[in-house]
């Protein structure tokens, strides 16, 4: 047996200024019910986002992916130290197959990692 629980909304103008001044949200709450597309050319509601995205239509001009991030797959960077011999052993793999060092150690190393779960 499922539950319906009705939450009833008040708007509150001077909550929504609030929120529009907070440096980390910078809209209020009647800005967020429409999207502007990144050109200012077109503007919809979030109810035809919503479409269009479930669509399979092509709603990348309202989205900003300037800070878009993918969790799980944060970016840290490390310092290693190698024998000069192994990394030119490095190297010659990475050109052998056709790419630069970086991009042959992580395959590399997803490779061991994969093989010892």
């Amino acid at each position: 047996m499922g539950y319906l629980i009705a939450v009833q909304f008040e708007f509150d103008p001077a909550k929504s200024a609030s929120t529009k001044a907070d440096p980390n949200r910078k809209i209020d709450f009647e800005e967020a019910q429409s999207i502007t597309s990144r050109d200012d050319r077109e503007k919809i509601s979030a109810a035809e986002f919503d479409r269009r995205f479930e669509a399979g239509e092509d709603v990348s001009k309202f989205m900003d992916l300037s800070k878009a991030r993918r969790p799980g797959r944060e970016v840290q960077r490390v310092n290693v130290d190698f024998p000069k011999g192994f990394l030119a052993e490095i190297d010659r793999e990475a050109e052998r197959v056709g790419v630069p060092r970086q991009a042959w150690i992580k395959t590399a190393l997803a490779s061991v990692l994969k093989r010892s779960a």
